[in-house]
């Protein structure tokens, strides 16, 4: 079922076509991004904060962290991912490969938010930092699932993996990008003052991480 490329390439090309900008030549992708980030519709909207979470800012990271009403919106996310990863899968033709592949995020997220918890509870020099008027110094599971959620936002890309030929890429391009965002996602949560002690945090969790998603993907293969 993959998607030949020159059957998308007019609708690439309009997409990424500059558009006046203040005299400058934006990508209309890039302008609507834009739009959607100042648009007083986004605000609070799942749609404006899957595009900042997308686009590493940073504040909606932050946003997410301290909205306890998030969950919803992070779940409601997470599923698209889901979704769009396993679409992604048909371009091997085996469509026995959408269910795993989509349950697979579902479960990844959940393992990826229980082992930072744990080790930032555990480990002291990963425990979240004070910010001044705040009594508690500690992000709970909830607040680190959130973010961690939205981080999965570029897993989106995987969709394209319908495209014959670019499976791979819109595969590692989602993973780094995803990457990027828990990193950036963490430090916002955690309130570190680094990136490197984000990127350590998953770093440290990451062994088990593949070792836990890896035996439920191959008992999920097996079965």
């Amino acid at each position: 079922m993959a998607v030949d490329l020159p059957m998308i390439a007019p609708i690439a090309n309009q997409v990424l076509t500059p558009v006046s900008a203040n005299g400058r030549g934006v990508p209309a992708v890039f302008q609507t991004i834009r739009t959607i980030r100042t648009s007083p519709l986004g605000g609070d909207s799942l749609l404006s904060r899957s595009v900042r979470a997308i686009s590493l800012d940073r504040t909606l990271f932050e946003e997410v962290g301290n909205d306890k009403h998030a969950m919803p919106q992070a779940i409601i996310l997470l599923m698209a991912v889901a979704i769009a990863t396993g679409i992604g899968t048909l371009d091997n033709g085996n469509i026995g490969d959408v269910g795993p592949a989509s349950t697979l995020v579902i479960i990844g997220w959940f393992v990826w938010s229980s082992l930072v918890f744990l080790v930032s509870r555990k480990f002291r020099g990963f425990a979240p930092r004070p910010t001044e008027g705040v009594t508690t110094s500690r992000a709970d599971w909830s607040s680190i699932a959130r973010v961690m959620a939205f981080a999965q936002a570029p897993g989106l890309l995987r969709i394209f993996g319908l495209v014959s030929g670019l499976g791979l890429v819109a595969a590692m391009a989602a993973l780094l990008w995803q990457f990027a965002a828990m990193t950036v996602g963490l430090r916002a949560v955690m309130r570190y003052e680094s990136h490197r002690r984000a990127l350590a945090l998953l770093a440290i969790a990451f062994t088990p991480y593949l070792i836990i998603v890896g035996s439920i993907s191959f008992l999920m293969v097996t079965t």
